[in-house]
């Protein structure tokens, strides 16, 4: 496992969903056409004088009701991302996000370069500023980690949409985790983050997955085991008061890989990405 320091002024950790597709657009904007031909129920007498502002209205109205509205496609990227907030404290509260890039993380304040090309990757991780974030030596469709920006902590989770999404049967995966926790011991409540090995087996048909982590870096005996429920190509569960919160998605084809954060109120927070196994 490795440990390292975070030196953030603000602390506690806001759970940030972050998933979505596209919006639909406006109609098309009707065409210059000629003045519409009249039918017999509503041709005007020859002494009836014509109202161009009218039939004007009529035209449009009428090709705006023939017009299919556009729709935007989804984006290929989305993801969940935790967000530094004060210190000693932990808040929960879901919102969503979706990306055009895998290689970058789009938040609220800006975008954050996920890799860094004038590096060479560590233990299958880059350090990103003062954070790490994984390669592409496991995982091809997910990228998860911790950075920082602008004074702020990002411990995310993004990938590709899942394509051949199963309906049934089961498959277990395997990967790691990054947890982070707050320092007690530092005077200046400094977060720490360490990686750990994390397993998840899924029941697609009864729509479950089921997690484990170790924890023995904040004084936990053996593997953490937590639940969440399979909904679509997404996963959660509300982790109440002393329970773990999770949020994530399946990505890849036929749901190859699997990420999403995870918090613990008043323990500790993280994100993780796994690969299915052979």
């Amino acid at each position: 496992m490795k440990t390292l320091k975070l030196t953030v002024l603000s602390l506690s950790l806001i759970l940030i969903s972050c998933s979505s597709g596209g919006g639909g657009g406006a109609p098309a904007p009707a065409s210059a056409s000629s003045q519409p031909t009249a039918t017999a129920s509503n041709q005007p007498s020859s002494n009836s004088p014509s109202n161009p502002a009218t039939d004007l209205v009529n035209d449009s109205e009428q090709q705006d009701s023939q017009t299919p509205p556009t729709t935007a496609s989804p984006k290929p990227v989305h993801g969940y991302y935790l967000v530094g907030a004060k210190r000693d404290n932990v808040g929960i509260t879901a919102f969503t996000l979706t990306s055009d890039r895998l290689e970058i993380l789009d938040h609220f304040g800006g975008s954050i370069p996920l890799s860094d090309p004038t590096q060479s990757p560590a233990d299958g991780y880059y350090k990103i500023g003062k954070g790490i974030v994984n390669d592409n030596s496991l995982l091809k469709e997910t990228k998860f980690g911790v950075v920082e920006n602008d004074r702020q902590v990002y411990i995310f989770s993004q990938g590709n949409r899942a394509t051949g999404m199963p309906v049934s049967g089961t498959a277990s995966y395997t990967g790691e985790a990054i947890l982070v926790a707050v320092d007690k011991e530092d005077e200046f409540k400094r977060l720490n983050y360490f990686t750990t090995p994390v397993k998840f087996n899924a029941d697609f048909g009864q729509k479950q997955l089921i997690g484990s982590l170790q924890l023995m870096e904040l004084g936990a005996d053996g593997n953490v085991v937590f639940d969440a429920e399979i909904n679509g190509d997404k996963f959660s569960k509300w982790g109440g008061f002393d329970g773990i919160q999770v949020d994530g998605a399946f990505y890849g084809n036929n749901a190859s890989e699997l990420g999403g954060v995870l918090l613990k109120r008043d323990a500790f927070s993280g994100s993780f990405g796994a690969k299915k196994d052979d």
